[in-house]
């Protein structure tokens, strides 16, 4: 990762990156150990790595979407039935601390106009997280 790190900086030494750990769990393993054992050990090494590389380097950051999934209990279905797949309402919670935390589109930073159906409607939420995406990356080329 940290050689990635050099390769990318060389050419655009100005360029950040987000870590996160996928919460879905593995099917499969192609170690002699149980799936479970193997999962564990999949996304703590995963998770360790990503932490220790985002306190490393100031332009490394780690979005917890496995940490908020695996490490709460709130009461909410948090996978589907079959314990692999991440629910939908879950999904939809780790999305909106996204776009608060890492993107600041939290409903301050929206345009007043817009900010009820911000708050109520989720393909508005879409709208402006792909606006945000897009305008972001218009900046970036005409920064080059």
């Amino acid at each position: 990762m940290e050689r990635v790190f050099e390769v990318v900086r060389n050419v655009n030494p100005d360029v950040e990156f987000l870590l996160t750990v996928s919460p879905v769990a593995l099917a499969a393993t192609a170690t002699e150990n149980n799936v479970l054992v193997a999962n564990n050990y999949s996304k703590s090494t995963l998770r360790s790595v990503a932490g220790y590389l985002s306190e490393s380097y100031h332009w490394v950051h780690y979005f917890p979407s496995y940490d908020l999934i695996t490490g709460v209990n709130s009461g909410i279905a948090l996978y589907e039935p079959n314990q692999r797949s991440v629910h939908p309402d879950t999904v939809d919670i780790v999305m909106e601390k996204f776009m608060t935390e890492m993107l600041d589109l939290s409903p301050d930073a929206i345009d007043p106009d817009e900010k009820e159906d911000y708050e109520q409607n989720a393909s508005v939420k879409q709208r402006v997280f792909e606006q945000r995406i897009c305008e972001e990356s218009m900046l970036e080329d005409f920064s080059r």
